[in-house]
């Protein structure tokens, strides 16, 4: 799709917004491009795809939900982490079998 809306990224937000999807790769890229710069995280590396699946987690795919946890994301995304339990030391593994479960 893009370098920040991975493929696999693109899918997920696919199966979880249905209708609503394009709006909500839309917020996500919006804002992650924002966050990834200022906090210097690598796009498409596995720290941004535990953060985008954070967001997709916590927005339980309730397009309504997500203007919330994106701003949540731009105060400080490691709230977000520890909120969906993605802030442990095996959070990129679990990340990775989020994104894998299509």
């Amino acid at each position: 799709m893009n370098e920040i809306i991975t493929d696999r990224v693109a899918a997920k937000v696919r199966k979880q917004f249905g209708p609503h999807a394009e709006r909500a790769c839309f917020l996500i890229e919006e804002t992650a491009a924002r966050v990834f710069s200022q906090d210097r995280i690598k796009i498409g590396g596995a720290e941004a795809e535990r953060l985008l699946a954070a967001v997709l987690i916590a927005s339980a795919a309730d397009i309504k939900r997500l203007p919330t946890v994106l701003r949540l994301t731009e105060l400080d995304w490691r709230d977000l982490l520890v909120e969906t339990r993605l802030a442990c030391d095996n959070s990129k593994m679990l990340a990775k079998s989020y994104f894998d479960e299509l």
